[in-house]
């Protein structure tokens, strides 16, 4: 006879952990209780709590579900530009529930006091710390830069949606945000001026 899968994996676990990524990719973490999630699922809200620990840890788990790894290490610095504009134009948009990324679960509790510490690790993480390592020399502003331009065009696409960006097609965006990005990441003379206004 088979071995009984450990507590709280399986088909119901999966299914718990997909409530909570669509609850978390549409709605803050202090809107999302438990509860809400166990009830989506039809569970009883003990076996979500045993399943998973607290609503922190569960979140935590969505979120590391639907997160995709920037793998820059393979990449030369004149690729990651392009590698970077892929990733967040890409197609489905989630790993684990098609319409719901790590960007979404991030944008709706970006602002919750509980999660600070945590989500400020998770960005470093997923995108200072690699990118800081691939352009060492480079002055952590910029990188900074790069991270806020690829962040505000998702939430206008994503979020506000104006139908100047809405229309605007696949190639022109990849074009205009890694030609940017390649200038942010540059040392042009256009930089320096703004460095030194002397």
């Amino acid at each position: 006879m088979g071995s009984r899968p450990p507590r709280g994996e399986g088909v119901t676990r999966r299914k718990i952990l997909e409530a909570a990524i669509k609850r978390f990719g549409e709605h803050s973490y202090e809107e999302t209780s438990l509860r809400d999630i166990a009830g989506d699922v039809g569970v009883d809200v003990a076996y979500a709590h045993r399943s998973f620990g607290s609503k922190k840890m569960l979140f935590i788990e969505a979120l590391e579900a639907s997160s995709e790894r920037l793998d820059l290490s393979v990449l030369e610095p004149d690729k990651i530009a392009i590698y970077l504009v892929e990733r967040l134009l890409a197609e489905p948009r989630g790993r684990v529930l098609p319409n719901i990324s790590a960007f979404d679960i991030l944008i709706h509790s970006v602002h919750s006091a509980q999660l600070s510490p945590l989500l400020k690790e998770r960005f470093e993480s997923l995108f200072l710390r690699p990118l800081s390592s691939k352009f060492e020399g480079v002055a952590e502003e910029r990188i900074y830069v790069v991270i806020s331009l690829l962040l505000g065009f998702g939430i206008l696409r994503d979020f506000l949606k104006p139908p100047t960006v809405t229309a605007l097609g696949r190639d022109k965006v990849t074009a205009m945000l890694t030609c940017l990005i390649h200038q942010i990441l540059s040392e042009s003379p256009l930089l320096q001026r703004g460095n030194n206004p002397d």
